[in-house]
């Protein structure tokens, strides 16, 4: 029976593509060793505690525990190792180390900037199977220093739950499983300052292009401008949020929520497109309606031409009829798409938290 913990004493990043965490860890680890003759005491007493050389341990067994799925683990160290070695009066040895560790932490970001990341840190051992070694929590088990979220920039950690479980290595191997103790917890992510910095402006520039619906036609060119400047000031800030945010060959929702702009600014520009289109034809009929001619001093009208004149003026009323149906659908359509898109992506993905809080491998 070999009891173990650990305490969370802050964690330094989140490193999120190499999915890894790097944290301070305070491990402890207590077992049994009857040969030992120490004294005439009385027995389960926990209160007094001997301490011993670290040299000691080369001499006797230890039990081989290790944590899984880290790359990497540095004991602290100044004059000597940050550790202990304690013998209690019931023959029960205790050993605590600091140490900094790498965590491996499988990451998804399909909610980022609104993404949570459940990670596993499970202790176990390698040689000793379960018939050989079983493992049990010491004290509280797994805890973590109440200071730990405000020494973490960006993210908010919670401890969910520790649980004595099994590690099977493999389906078909040779090695047995084994007892393992381990915990999980998840990183939530802060996103306030995205919505300040991010979805907020961009917002603002897609109601900047709108403006053009309510701007006279007359000056098409600066209407133009308009929704282009807002166009390209949307693509920079995708381009310039993408250089900061996870890396990954999937959509995450930053993307489903710039790419959704910038499509509704693209559409501002295609119904200016429409209506320079309209106005063209509409000053071209104006400029090809029939006049008046003068023959040997007296003022004739060509029937052919009059007809022709009624038609162009009917083609005109209709070209400004359909420029004034495509203005007032764009003032109600487009923002109602964007109402609509918005009452669709903010439940979805800020109940992501709820949706993905749970461990996958459970």
């Amino acid at each position: 029976m070999v009891g173990v913990g650990w305490h969370l004493s802050r964690v330094h990043g989140v490193n999120v593509n190499d999915m890894t965490i790097v944290m301070t860890v305070r491990v402890s680890m207590a077992w049994r060793e009857p040969r030992f003759n120490y004294g005439e005491s009385q027995a389960d007493d926990h209160q007094h505690l001997l301490p011993l050389d670290l040299a000691f341990l080369q001499r006797i067994w230890k039990p081989d525990l290790f944590f899984l799925d880290i790359q990497d683990l540095k004991r602290f160290s100044m004059v000597k190792e940050v550790a202990g070695l304690w013998i209690m009066e019931n023959r029960t040895l205790y050993f605590s180390f600091l140490a900094k560790v790498t965590l491996d932490c499988p990451m998804n970001f399909n909610a980022y900037p609104f993404d949570v990341q459940t990670c596993r840190m499970i202790m176990t051992s390698y040689e000793y199977h379960t018939e050989e070694m079983v493992l049990y929590w010491l004290g509280q088990g797994v805890t973590y220093s109440h200071r730990i979220n405000a020494l973490l920039p960006g993210y908010e950690l919670e401890v969910l739950s520790d649980n004595l479980t099994v590690h099977h290595w493999c389906s078909n191997c040779l090695l047995e499983p084994t007892s393992a103790a381990s915990t999980r917890f998840l990183l939530e992510r802060k996103y306030g300052a995205h919505i300040l910095t991010v979805y907020l402006p961009s917002a603002f520039f897609v109601a900047v292009a709108w403006l053009s619906f309510f701007w006279p036609p007359e000056p098409m060119p600066a209407r133009t401008v308009l929704v282009i400047t807002s166009l390209l000031t949307l693509v920079s800030a995708y381009s310039v949020d993408r250089q900061s945010s996870p890396k990954t060959d999937y959509v995450k929702a930053i993307d489903v929520w710039f790419f959704f702009c910038i499509c509704l600014n693209v559409l501002v520009l295609f119904e200016l497109a429409v209506v320079v289109t309209l106005r063209r034809q509409q000053h071209s009929l104006q400029l090809t309606q029939v006049r008046p001619t003068t023959i040997k001093g007296t003022t004739t009208v060509i029937s052919g031409a009059a007809t022709e004149r009624i038609q162009d003026m009917t083609r005109l009323s209709q070209l400004q009829r359909r420029e004034a149906v495509i203005e007032l659908t764009s003032k109600v359509v487009l923002p109602s798409l964007f109402l609509l898109f918005n009452l669709l992506y903010w439940p979805i993905y800020l109940s992501f938290h709820e949706l993905h809080g749970l461990d996958p491998e459970e």
